[in-house]
């Protein structure tokens, strides 16, 4: 499956997060207002606040 990822690092440029797929916010707040505004209020969202140290796998 695919799904957009969003992330909020001050670890990695915007470059480097367009280079991997993601998109980059400079806060939480503003990841999910751009989320919610994408897939509307019913939206399911994942926080992974230790994402490096993961390996979400989707049943």
């Amino acid at each position: 499956q695919h799904a957009p990822v969003s992330i909020v690092s001050d670890g990695i440029c915007d470059a480097d997060a367009r280079g991997l797929g993601f998109t980059s916010f400079r806060s939480v707040d503003a990841a999910l207002e751009d989320a919610l505004a994408r897939h509307g209020a019913d939206a399911t969202i994942a926080v992974l606040p230790y994402a490096p140290d993961t390996l979400p796998i989707v049943p």
